[in-house]
């Protein structure tokens, strides 16, 4: 069965304790407002099949669709991920924690069961590899966003989205462009009108 929740985090860090352990493994659908720290993110990448190195049982997540565009991210809480290299996937020492209103390296790395990704409009940068090892299906990028410098590297990718209002930024036939068209930044390998 789906289970659908949806929380405001008034204090950063406080997600797990809003959610019953019991529940954790059975949310399929997850809309948050308020302030996200890095130890909500780590709770956040848990329930969406991702551990600090690596990916977790299926039994253990269940997150598919993730809005936490009424949200915003804030720096503070544990960290989330370890730093991995792209090409053979061995983890350094390397720990990586929140900064306010970015998406930072590995966020939504090995998060194998999120499919649907609605990013904070706070947001005004997102880092190299945060959606390394992804496996969206859409994601809709903040209305604020500002630089973005990375690659969404999902296979499954059909569905890019941007508020018509960014000014850095669009969206034309679904694929991300630079608001004076001088750059692509990313088609979808699955989008329904490629050639």
């Amino acid at each position: 069965a789906e289970l659908e929740i949806t929380l405001n985090i008034e204090t950063p860090g406080s997600l797990s304790s809003m959610i019953a352990s019991s529940k954790k493994s059975q949310i399929t659908s997850l809309t948050l407002s308020g302030k996200l720290n890095g130890s909500d993110i780590s709770y956040i990448r848990e329930m969406a099949g991702a551990g600090y190195k690596g990916t977790l049982s299926s039994s253990k997540c269940a997150l598919e669709y993730l809005d936490i565009s009424n949200a915003s991210i804030v720096s503070g809480g544990s960290y989330y991920a370890f730093e991995h290299t792209n090409a053979t996937i061995e983890y350094t020492d390397k720990k990586y924690y929140t900064e306010d209103n970015s998406i930072t390296p590995f966020m939504f790395d090995d998060c194998y069961k999120l499919k649907t990704l609605l990013l904070p409009n706070t947001v005004t940068k997102i880092d190299t590899n945060a959606f390394w090892n992804s496996y969206l299906v859409s994601i809709t990028l903040p209305s604020c966003l500002e630089t973005f410098s990375c690659i969404i590297p999902s296979f499954y990718l059909s569905e890019i989205k941007i508020s018509e209002s960014n000014k850095h930024f669009k969206v034309i036939d679904g694929t991300l462009y630079s608001i004076d068209m001088k750059t692509l930044y990313r088609c979808p390998v699955n989008y329904s009108n490629s050639i």
